[in-house]
């Protein structure tokens, strides 16, 4: 899936469609299988798109992955690395997790965000709050076109 609770780590993935992380770039291999071991066989890379990351791209990761790895994001260490107001630069992303909130999936702290049990299995719906990239083609009318996952 692209994320690893071990932070700094390079992350070469293995199989169809799974996603790595290499030098600040994600790269996504081919989801069909057929297609997948051609590449292989003959010699080539697997890879069927990769991106490479803005200062943006690694801040929301890293919100994602406290999310989706630990169930639980300290927004101060967030403020503290990436030198922002947490509440003011995700503001709309917050206020997007209000209804979830209502729905028992999620707990709003002052300086943290925590996943409730029902929340677990819920995860990837409240992290993709924080993709700008899903948000734009949610903006644009897309609903999962053009993305590496989707969620229920």
């Amino acid at each position: 899936m692209g994320y690893t609770t071990r932070a700094g780590t390079e992350m070469v993935s293995f199989g169809v469609s799974s996603i790595g992380e290499v030098d600040g770039c994600f790269v996504q291999n081919k989801p069909v299988e057929i297609d997948y071991l051609t590449a292989l066989e003959g010699g080539g890379l697997a890879a069927l798109r990769g991106h490479k990351m803005s200062g943006e791209d690694r801040l929301r990761r890293d919100v994602i992955l406290g999310i989706m790895c630990n169930g639980y994001l300290d927004k101060q260490q967030i403020q503290e690395r990436y030198r922002i107001d947490f509440d003011q630069h995700f503001a709309a992303q917050l206020k997007a997790l209000i209804p979830m909130q209502d729905d028992g999936l999620v707990l709003l702290h002052a300086h943290a965000i925590e996943l409730t049990s029902l929340g677990q299995m819920f995860m990837r719906n409240v992290a993709v709050q924080f993709d700008s990239y899903f948000a734009a083609r949610q903006d644009q009318g897309k609903t999962g076109e053009g993305t590496f996952s989707k969620t229920l």
